[in-house]
């Protein structure tokens, strides 16, 4: 029942987002901003228990760099749990595209919300690489 309370809640916003996308009055930018308006923030701590499967990004450089290397992201978890966007907030810029790809492929549980899962946004930190072991190496 909560689910239907949920969804009613928000039909006035969720009718003048559609009416405003057929009418063509409303610009992009200002969708982008309503649906964040629909998402919510969760911690990285509370994330990191919501993860079912984490991929080790792959260093693309020398194994040595990789080995003390941080990347943080910022997340966009679906309500299914898959990860809809990924933005790089600090990197060594070598490294920022491996630490994506491997983010991408990352599954969580849905975060529920009165009963019901919605669209979240996180924060991971990155500190475990897999080392590419090529025949230089």
């Amino acid at each position: 029942m909560s689910g239907v309370c949920d969804i009613v809640e928000h039909l006035p916003m969720l009718a003048t987002l559609i009416l405003g996308i057929l009418s063509g009055s409303l610009p992009l930018g200002d969708l982008e901003y309503q649906m964040k308006a629909l998402r919510v923030h969760v911690s990285d701590r509370v994330a990191s228990h919501l993860v079912i499967r984490r991929v080790k990004p792959v260093c693309p450089i020398a194994c040595s760099l990789c080995d003390h290397a941080e990347v943080k992201l910022k997340l966009v978890i679906s309500k299914s749990g898959t990860v809809r966007h990924v933005t790089v907030v600090r990197a060594d810029s070598r490294l920022a595209d491996a630490a994506a790809e491997a983010a991408r492929l990352w599954r969580f549980k849905p975060y529920m919300l009165q009963g019901s899962p919605v669209e979240y946004e996180t924060y991971a930190s990155l500190r475990s690489w897999t080392c590419r072991r090529g025949p230089n190496r």
